[in-house]
């Protein structure tokens, strides 16, 4: 999964039929006239929603609580999380030096911590940022430029090994920063002992510094034209090092961030003040936010249900104020909740994601035969009534520029062509197939694609398989760990730009490549792109990597491109207006700044 968001879609079938006010629109064909009437109508949207921004935050009630549905995060770490849930909440208590606005625009004010846009060398590889002075921490403690030298530091350090570590170590390389994280493996990615590797001297190497109190100085080793977007993620946000666990902390043993909220101290809009687990989650006001929004909420409770169908009908008692909608009753809750109802088109691709380290998996043809038995226009109709748009596509349309549907003789829906791929990799109707485990979280959508493809791998194959059912956290625990067969999963953009659906997912050793994708054809064109500052050279070779990825169903068989659903009290301000593709999982969680109550 993550697993997270950015940019608003050109899936316009959606927009319609959900009524939403504040998404982009586009189609699949190539007529220029209507492309430009669909831009002006974007832009338009784009202004409106921008003005129902700042009628929302004046309008919204001073004070408040509200009660949430979320789920439950795997970590607590900024500097470790990759799932969506981890990241949404972190985002409302903790943020970097920018954030990313609705429109994916580096700011500096949204969160009042930069005093400006980076200061740039002539050669692209030394960016200078300068804090506001009077900075703190919640706890009133200083915020000062070495917490945020200490944030790089801690995602670069090998003992932390967070799954986001190649933004720092491959994308856009802090100079020092690879060899730090990369010290305790060997070449051939066996341990190394750290008691032989001497990680201080390598901390200290990573080109992440503090000048003075309020200047941070950061030098790449090679150009990046990214790095400021990489700056508003949750992998460079700071850690305060006044705090004993990690003021204390070394490479070797670096700082606990834990699942303590009183151990913790925050610079978010929000701080933490009570978490129980498998239950909720409490925020309140941070008051030494610096921000250009400010909470107006006394209290927001984030109820920790795995089952949105247990989360919509506490929605429907009026337990909860927002609930994810339940993707296999959208139909019949959009009926129910007209004025609550909001789907929200988003840059993410679901898919059936395969181990590769397993023997039966490995086999090319055992992937082409599963991605061959997935009717996908059925499986959209049955799992989410036709709210998703069915796809063997990896990157969306219109951030790789290659048309939906380029794949679907290759991967598409083929019963005949994955008998004969099955029968192709030696198990002709199914015979001697061992049994393999489709792993999914405990939801009615995620039972419900899992049965899918359970009945079309019996029917169409002669293959059985088994599902296993758990909690979100074990699901997001079992997939980094590497122990599942088959994973329904997928993946949700960071930021717009081609290198986050490929760069860390798919090379060897990728700190999301969980599946284990391994070719190094690709390893080769990632390096070039990676290093490519010519724009339309670099897409082409992502364009290229993808139809590898595609070829060789290199960890996943895309299914559909998905939508965010919600239903959201219509007293409630601040997340229908801030809907867009950033969000993680509640609407407008990217600003949960602006959320609010009505006025009575």
């Amino acid at each position: 999964m993550s697993k997270r968001r950015f940019w608003l879609s050109l899936f316009g079938t959606l927009v319609l039929a959900a009524g939403l006010v504040a998404v982009g629109c586009g189609d699949d064909d190539d007529d220029d006239d209507a492309d430009v009437a669909e831009e002006t109508e974007e832009e338009a949207t784009e202004e409106e929603a921008a003005d129902d921004d700042d009628a929302a935050a004046d309008e919204r009630q001073d004070g408040g609580e509200v009660i949430l549905h979320s789920l439950e995060p795997e970590e607590f770490d900024p500097h470790a999380s990759s799932f969506a849930q981890d990241i949404s909440f972190e985002r409302m208590v903790w943020r970097g030096l920018y954030s990313l606005d609705a429109e994916n625009n580096v700011v500096a004010d949204a969160n009042g911590i930069a005093a400006g846009d980076p200061e740039v060398s002539e050669d692209g590889m030394t960016f200078t940022v300068t804090l506001n002075e009077g900075l703190v921490w919640s706890d009133g403690d200083d915020l000062l430029a070495e917490d945020f030298v200490a944030g790089f530091k801690r995602t670069c350090n090998p003992v932390n090994a967070g799954d986001y570590a190649y933004l720092l170590t491959d994308l856009t390389p802090v100079a020092g920063c690879a060899d730090f994280f990369n010290a305790l493996t060997d070449a051939d990615g066996n341990a190394i002992d750290p008691a032989t590797v001497d990680l201080q001297a390598l901390e200290d190497a990573v080109a992440v510094t503090a000048v003075d109190d309020l200047t941070i100085e950061i030098q790449l080793a090679a150009p990046s034209v990214t790095f400021p977007i990489i700056m508003a993620l949750w992998p460079t946000f700071p850690v305060p090092v006044h705090l004993p666990q990690f003021a204390s902390q070394t490479p070797d043993a670096p700082g606990e961030w834990g699942a303590d909220p009183s151990a913790l101290v925050y610079n978010g809009p929000y701080i933490w003040t009570e978490f129980t687990a498998q239950d909720s989650i409490v925020l309140e006001p941070n008051p030494n936010w610096t921000g250009a929004v400010q909470p107006t909420l006394d209290r927001i409770t984030l109820r920790l249900i795995d089952d949105a169908a247990v989360a919509d009908n506490a929605f429907r008692n009026e337990e909860l104020d927002f609930a994810l909608a339940d993707s296999a009753q959208l139909a019949a809750l959009e009926q129910e909740f007209p004025d609550e109802f909001l789907l929200v088109a988003v840059p993410s691709t679901r898919g059936l994601e395969m181990q590769l380290e397993d023997e039966v998996l490995s086999d090319l043809n055992v992937r082409l035969a599963l991605s061959r038995a997935i009717d996908r226009e059925t499986l959209n109709q049955v799992v989410t009534s036709g709210g998703n748009i069915p796809t063997t596509s990896w990157i969306v349309e219109e951030i790789s520029g290659t048309p939906i549907g380029t794949y679907d003789e290759l991967l598409g829906f083929d019963p005949e062509g994955a008998q004969a791929a099955l029968a192709e990799a030696g198990y002709e109707g199914g015979a001697g197939f061992p049994e393999l485990s489709i792993l999914v979280g405990d939801t009615p959508a995620a039972r419900a694609t899992a049965e899918f493809l359970q009945q079309q791998f019996s029917e169409i194959l002669g293959i059985s398989t088994t599902i296993e059912v758990v909690d979100s956290a074990t699901r997001s625990t079992r997939f980094t760990s590497e122990e599942f067969d088959l994973f329904p999963g997928g993946w949700i953009q960071d930021y717009p730009d081609p290198e986050n659906w490929i760069v860390g997912l798919f090379d060897t050793e990728g700190g999301n490549n969980h599946y284990n994708c391994s070719m190094p054809e690709i390893d080769s064109l990632i390096a070039d792109a990676v290093a490519n500052t010519n724009d339309e050279e670099r897409r082409e070779q992502y364009r290229e990597i993808e139809r590898l990825i595609l070829e060789n169903v290199c960890g996943i068989a895309p299914y559909w491109h998905e939508s965010n659903k919600y239903l959201i009290g219509t007293h409630l301000l601040g997340f229908r207006e801030n809907a867009v593709g950033q969000d993680a999982v509640i609407a407008g969680d990217w600003n949960a700044e602006a959320w609010g109550l009505a006025p009575e």
